[in-house]
C-alpha cells in the first residue's frame, strides 16, 4: 500500500512539473528564493515543502523537485547538488 502512496505522488508530482511555467524569483515569509538559493536556505524562508520528489540512479544526477504553495499559487521548486536550478510556477 505504501509502494502504490508513493507511485501515485511520483506520477501527480511528474505531471505537475510538465504544466509549469518558469520564474525568475519567489518571495517566501523569510526572504527571496531564485537560481543558486541552497535547500536549506530555501526551506527557511518558506517552511517545510507540500510534497517532495526525488530522482535518483546510477546513470543520473540526484533531482530534487519540492512543492510550495505560496498565497495561494502553487510552484515547484528544482535543486540539484542542494542548488535550485529551476523555478516554475504551476499553471
Amino acid at each position: 500500500m505504501q509502494f502504490f502512496a508513493i507511485f501515485l505522488l511520483f506520477i501527480s508530482m511528474s505531471a505537475i512539473a510538465q504544466d509549469t511555467s518558469r520564474v525568475s524569483n519567489i518571495k517566501c515569509k523569510g526572504g527571496w528564493i531564485s537560481t543558486g538559493t541552497s535547500k536549506l536556505e530555501v526551506i527557511s524562508y518558506c517552511g517545510q515543502p507540500k510534497y517532495t520528489d526525488v530522482t535518483s540512479g546510477a546513470n543520473t544526477v540526484k533531482t530534487e523537485d519540492l512543492l510550495y504553495t505560496i498565497k495561494h499559487k502553487d510552484y515547484i521548486i528544482s535543486f540539484r547538488n542542494g542548488k535550485v536550478v529551476r523555478l516554475g510556477a504551476v499553471k
